[in-house]
């Protein structure tokens, strides 16, 4: 059977989103692959330093510098006309034609934006769509000195800085609960609105198109393999129907030819009948006998096939569920300590005389030196705060500030 998928509609809008539609990728980013109809389907691979990924069923291809949708239609190309056999409980099989709308690509991660300078925690930072300087800068610890000195203005800044990375935190933990929340009632919803709120304040309003396409890729994909076992249910359902009424039919022609054989040996005794004609009698009995044997053993076979993917289809969904309220679970448990030490770090800015120093940390001038690129294609040049990044920049932070008057 060739089971082919309908959800290229949703998972080409995924994979054309804002942001990587004309990102070329580079070693270090990671890439969702789903394949449509195939168990296991859902597979991640990140690009090696020479620039290739590896794929199920097509193996290493050369991806730097492309974009998804050459990637895609590389793989397409490639993997189009190939069949894949799926084998299921006792031995079923099931075999998939791939096709150009089997295929669908998402970015998965990109690389680190690396932080160095005037930060409190310099080193490499996870970059998301959309992301700026200031963002970067935040996720560093905040603008500030590394040299030691204890200069009132950068105690503010440090704090700053300290809460703005909780903040950050904070919205990502919510987009996940998000997530979770769509996945445990199965269907997407809108976030509420303070978590619509949180993420579009620290994580931009791309990220939270991003994390509803991301609801939308998971949903489906879960859909999909519920529909695969359901759709091999249905077939062992309708095998378990057929056989059952060609039993009854076998079972009528054993009750005629029982009929039959009596009547003939009758006769036989009689000596109305020649032998040959008992013995043809009996031969065609056993034969639907042996009819009758096999059709219950494999009608047998079918309904135990049926009831083990029955079980498997409800444990498998008990599973699931159970992964994804553990996973809630603890993602909320992270939220609820992050705003704990949010609390404290607000305490500690107001314990500081947050007004007094506000106006010297306001007044303080902070310059971000972007360095993009790789080998001889590095480019320098100076970025606003909410200039965006992009993934794999390097950052250099400074800062002037002036120590207020006593």
């Amino acid at each position: 059977m060739i089971l082919r998928l309908l959800t290229f509609a949703f998972c080409a809008a995924m994979s054309s989103g804002a942001g990587a539609q004309d990102y070329a990728l580079q070693p270090g980013d990671s890439v969702r692959l789903f394949v449509s109809g195939l168990p296991g389907g859902d597979m991640t691979s990140i690009v090696d330093m020479d620039g290739n990924m590896r794929f199920p069923y097509v193996g290493s291809i050369q991806v730097a510098g492309k974009t998804l949708e050459q990637i895609r239609a590389a793989l397409s190309l490639t993997a189009t006309g190939s069949e894949v056999t799926i084998y299921g409980p006792n031995e079923a099989r099931s075999t998939i034609l791939l096709g150009p709308d089997n295929i669908f690509l998402a970015m998965d991660g990109y690389r680190h934006v690396t932080v160095g300078g005037a930060v409190v925690s310099p080193g490499p930072v996870d970059f998301s769509p959309g992301m700026t300087a200031r963002a970067a800068v935040a996720s560093a610890g905040g603008a500030g000195t590394t040299d030691g000195r204890e200069l009132s203005p950068l105690d503010v800044v440090s704090l700053l800085g300290t809460f703005d990375e909780l903040a950050l935190d904070e919205a990502l933990e919510l987009a996940e609960l998000w997530r979770l929340d769509a996945m445990l009632a199965d269907r997407a919803e809108a976030p509420s609105e303070i978590t619509r709120r949180i993420v579009a304040e620290h994580l931009g309003l791309s990220y939270l198109d991003q994390t509803r396409d991301r609801i939308g890729l998971d949903l489906s994909v879960q859909d999909s393999s519920d529909l695969q076992l359901e759709e091999q249910l249905e077939l062992y359902d309708q095998r378990v129907s057929y056989l059952e009424r060609t039993l009854a039919g076998y079972e009528e022609a054993a009750r005629l030819e029982a009929e039959e054989l009596a009547r003939v040996q009758e006769m036989f005794d009689r000596r109305v009948v020649p032998i040959d004609r008992l013995n043809s009698a009996r031969s065609a009995g056993l034969i639907t006998n042996i009819r009758v044997l096999d059709t219950e053993s494999m009608l047998a076979e079918a309904r135990i096939g049926r009831s083990t993917l029955a079980e498997e289809l409800d444990a498998g969904v008990d599973e699931a569920r159970s992964a994804l309220l553990a996973e809630r679970a603890a993602t909320y448990a992270d939220l609820v300590a992050i705003r704990k030490r949010m609390a404290g770090a607000r305490a500690k800015i107001d314990a500081a005389g947050l007004s007094s120093f506000m106006q010297a940390a306001t007044r303080s001038v902070t310059r971000v030196v972007v360095y993009r690129g790789a080998g001889d294609a590095v480019t320098r040049h100076e970025l606003a705060l909410d200039d965006p990044l992009l993934p794999g920049d390097v950052i250099e932070v400074t800062t002037e500030q002036p120590i207020p008057s006593q």
